[in-house]
């Protein structure tokens, strides 16, 4: 059911920063602001992967593997010598995240913890980074990935609902915030799509929800795209 693209992006001579780079819907985003032309940071856990991505755009993507997102020293440090090389960030997408089951009579404590840590306090220690006006361009564009999840409630669920509703709500604060600067956030809202995080299976009644099908990663990447250009604001 899948057209060929009809909107392009001109991003040559554009930075931007993706973190969760090396799979999925964050590697989708990293291919497609390279193929536009874009200078990409890519942050991500698995090296390999990593360097598959700059082996298939080598002039566009400067891979970064981080063990955790935590090791904000780490990230630091990335960001600091990609601008100091190649200039300020026009966008950044926080694109990494887990998700888990996590019923509310048997969850696991470091389970939970790590899902709320990787998909809320990770985005909000990468914008708490990106904001500074030393590391991004005026009217910069920062998107966070929430969920439908966040509205939706799923059973055992509780913990990534939960941090994909805190991602939905701060950035409504956080954009009273960052906006001295043009700077403007989103967050996005995808439902199930197919990834190597949700390849271990998934509840048929809630993908029978999606009355066109379960998504694919382009099917994101897309309005990721729109929301970093100037036609979004």
């Amino acid at each position: 059911h899948k057209m060929s693209k009809q909107v392009f992006f001109d991003y040559a001579g554009k930075n931007f920063l993706v973190t969760g780079a090396s799979s999925g819907m964050g590697k989708k985003i990293v291919q497609e602001l390279a193929e536009a032309g874009a200078k990409v940071l890519a942050i991500a856990r698995n090296k390999e992967r990593l360097q598959e991505l700059k082996q298939e755009w080598p002039a566009q993507v400067v891979p970064v593997a981080v063990a955790d997102l935590k090791d904000m020293e780490a990230v630091t440090e990335a960001v600091n010598s990609f601008v100091q090389e190649y200039g300020k960030f026009a966008g950044v997408v926080h694109a990494a995240g887990i998700d888990g089951f996590t019923p509310i009579k048997t969850y696991d404590d470091e389970l939970a913890e790590q899902i709320m840590d990787i998909s809320f306090w990770s985005a909000m220690r990468l914008v708490r980074l990106l904001q500074k006006k030393k590391y991004t361009e005026d009217g910069a564009s920062l998107v966070l990935f929430s969920s439908i999840a966040a509205k939706t409630g799923e059973s055992a669920m509780f913990a990534y609902s939960a941090a994909k509703a805190a991602v939905s709500t701060a950035v409504k604060t956080l954009a009273k915030e960052i906006c001295k600067r043009r700077l403007r956030i989103n967050a996005i809202l995808p439902g199930r799509v197919h990834t190597p995080m949700t390849a271990a299976g998934g509840d048929p009644a809630m993908e029978a929800r999606h009355l066109l099908g379960v998504g694919e990663p382009e099917d994101i990447s897309g309005v990721v795209l729109f929301l970093l250009s100037d036609r979004s604001q």
